[in-house]
Order: structure tokens, then C-alpha cells, then sequence
């Protein structure tokens, strides 16, 4: 499907680094959905397991962790077509959960490491700190920021149902409740005023999709998953009108390329008209500006 370039200015881009565990490692990276013309080097390493994340300063794009790549963190520098050394963590992490928020950034847990965190004070010269030890652990699940002080932390391999926050000005945990569903290897995004938490797995492949408001923070049951999946990205993007949308993952079978669209009216999903350029699963991905990865 041909899209006008205008629309890229006003949807930001969906970068992302993969890897496939059925194949060899990768270091390659794909810009879903974006212009042909635009694109984006190859990390050092292969790398997988790993998180992408936006600084607190909104200048730089990081690659950092993963099961290969151990402790390094790298940053995109576009202009020079190639990945530099930024920085390195404290910990040994891969399935982590990085959340960038307004004093920072966090990497939460991952199974190397799952009671302990890292944490890159915004502004600071690339040197990552000790962050808060996180209680039970965490591992396998999701977060997100959910307002400039708080964020979540939901799911996770043995902590299946737990939604936990964490407030940065108090550096406090509180549990907060419990999904309708445990799982694991799931993604969570924000879309206006309500959290989505989808997929994953537990006993089995899940397709449905919890939907957390947050005026009241109790989850209820939105339409389910064309196809159930694991290990996949989730974002949301666009200007005025957002939106969110689901790509790749493993259904149990295969590596999946297709991508889902969130309609909000229905809270139903369905097939978009686009694909990844190949089926992948275990990726970072992150919503970034086009600005920062086509200027």
C-alpha cells in the first residue's frame, strides 16, 4: 500500500531493532511503515532481548542490554549512519522494561537481574546509577509512564497479574491490583485516557486485551487478537489523532510480519493494510519523532 510522505509528518515512526530466535541473531533495524528512502544502520553487535528507549531530553535514541550485548548501551547518531557507544549499565539485563520519565530513565528488572534496576538521571554525562530495588521482582512484563511523577509496572513472569506503580518523587512501590488475566511476554501502551495491556502468554498463547481507564484503574476485557502472540511490539502513535497498533510477535508457529490496528470506538482490532518486511519476534521497538530517524 502506497502512503502519501505527508502522512509521516504527522505520525511518528515505529523503529525497530529485531531479532528472531528461529534464525541467526540480528543487528539490523526496520522503520515500519516509513519512507523508503530513510534508513537506519545496523546496531555493532547482534543483539536480542534488548530495550530501545528515548533519553529524558528527547536527544537521543538508546539500544541498550539484551542477551548478547550484556551491559552496553548505544545511541544512534543518524548523520553518521552508525551506532555509538553511550554508556553502560550497571547490571546485566535482558527482558527488561525501560520507561523513560521526566527526571530519567528507568530499566526495570529483566531475568539477569530481576529485583534490581538502573537508572540514567536526565542530563547527566551517559553514567547509569543503582536504581530502586523493585519488590518480588520483575521480569517479562511491560510499563509505561503514566503521569510526569508515575509509572506502571504490569505483568511479568512470575508476578503474572500484579499491576504495581512506581512514583519517582517518592521512590515508592504500591500494588495497585490485579489483571483479568495473568501474563507474560505481553506489551502495554498508553492511548489518551486508558492503558491496553495485550497478548502474551499463560498456559498458552493470549489474544485478548485488557483495558485499564485511568479514572478508576479497574480492568475490563476489549476485543481480542486477529492472531494470538507473544514477544511483539505494541505503540501508539500519530499527532492529534492517535492510535494504537500491535506488529509481529511468534503465534506458537510462526514468525508474524502482519500488523494490527486498536479501533477506540469498537474496542475491536484489525488487520492493517501494511506489513513488517519479514516475520520477527523478541525486537525492541520505539515510537520516535520522524525528525529523529529522516531529517
Amino acid at each position: 500500500m502506497n502512503i502519501q510522505p505527508h502522512i509521516f509528518l504527522l505520525h511518528p515512526k515505529i523503529l525497530t531493532i529485531v531479532y528472531s530466535i528461529l534464525a541467526e541473531h540480528l543487528k539490523s533495524a526496520e522503520l515500519l511503515h516509513g519512507p523508503k528512502g530513510c534508513r537506519i544502520p545496523d546496531l555493532p553487535e547482534a543483539v536480542y532481548y534488548h530495550v530501545l528507549l528515548l533519553t529524558s531530553n528527547s536527544d537521543n535514541i538508546l539500544s541498550c542490554g539484551g542477551h548478547s550485548s550484556n551491559k552496553n548501551c548505544y545511541n544512534l547518531d543518524i548523520a553518521g549512519q552508525r551506532w555509538n557507544q553511550h554508556s553502560t549499565l550497571t547490571k546485566e539485563r535482558s527482558y527488561s522494561t525501560a520507561v523513560t520519565m521526566l527526571n530519567g530513565v528507568y530499566i526495570f528488572g529483566g531475568t539477569k537481574s530481576p529485583t534490581t534496576s538502573d537508572f540514567l538521571p536526565k542530563n547527566n554525562n551517559g553514567v547509569w546509577q543503582a536504581g530502586p530495588i523493585i519488590p518480588n521482582g520483575f521480569k517479562n512484563g511491560c510499563g509505561l509512564k503514566i503521569s510526569p511523577e508515575e509509572l506502571l509496572l504490569i505483568g511479568g513472569e512470575g508476578t503474572e497479574d500484579r499491576i504495581m506503580s512506581f512514583n519517582t518523587r517518592t521512590n515508592l512501590f504500591l500494588t495497585l491490583g490485579s489483571l483479568q488475566q495473568g501474563r507474560y511476554h505481553h506489551s502495554c501502551v498508553l492511548l489518551n485516557n486508558s492503558i491496553l495491556v495485550v497478548g502474551g502468554y499463560s498456559r498458552g498463547y493470549l489474544s485478548s486485551t485488557e483495558i485499564i481507564p485511568l479514572a478508576n484503574g479497574t480492568p475490563r476485557y476489549g476485543g481480542n487478537l486477529n492472531t494470538a502472540r507473544r514477544y511483539f511490539g505494541l505503540a501508539t502513535i500519530g499527532g492529534h489523532y492517535k492510535k494504537s497498533i500491535s506488529f509481529g510477535g511468534y503465534d506458537g508457529s510462526n514468525k508474524l510480519s502482519t500488523v494490527e490496528e486498536w479501533d477506540e470506538d469498537t474496542a475491536q482490532w484489525k488487520l492493517a493494510p501494511y506489513s513488517m518486511e519479514e516475520g520477527k519476534y523478541s525486537f525492541a521497538s520505539l515510537a520516535v519523532p520522524p525528525q529523529m530517524v529522516c531529517p
